[in-house]
């Protein structure tokens, strides 16, 4: 990473996160809009087997919120959850989600995982609605 020319501000490329194992269990879409309750979301998402917690993404909620969806428990390896466009209007988000699950015939791991994915947004407005759309990989 290079150091930005002298007067300049540091740009921080606000935090996206996905993966396959998050220790929520449960299907749950998320708005996260101060750092007090985006501590207690890290640390039921990231807790680790020993009861630690990794350190928490750098989020400013002056400026941003962070949108967070976890798929919960599926029977198989292969799924993924993209956060795509967010449409606003009259004071309301439409938080557009794709849920990428295994098309028939393919090779996944025979477990359980837990998909999620988070993403920091600019502010939201009080209204948010999720649409979820799933699609079968090819």
């Amino acid at each position: 990473m290079s150091t930005p020319p002298a007067g300049q501000p540091d740009k921080q490329e606000p935090f996206a996160l996905s993966g396959a194992r998050s220790n929520i269990a449960h299907p749950r879409n998320v708005v996260v809009r101060d750092e007090k309750a985006f501590q207690t979301l890290w640390a039921e998402h990231a807790k680790q087997y020993d009861g630690k917690v990794p350190p928490l993404p750098k989020v400013d909620f002056r400026k941003m919120d962070v949108i967070a969806i976890f798929l919960g428990s599926v029977p198989t390896g292969g799924h993924s959850v993209e956060i795509g466009e967010i449409r606003r209007a009259d004071g309301k988000a439409v938080v557009k989600v794709t849920h990428l699950k295994p098309g028939p015939g393919m090779m996944v791991i025979q477990s359980f995982t837990t998909p999620f994915a988070m993403k920091a947004v600019p502010k939201l407005p009080p209204a948010v609605t999720f649409e979820i759309t799933t699609v079968e990989r090819k």
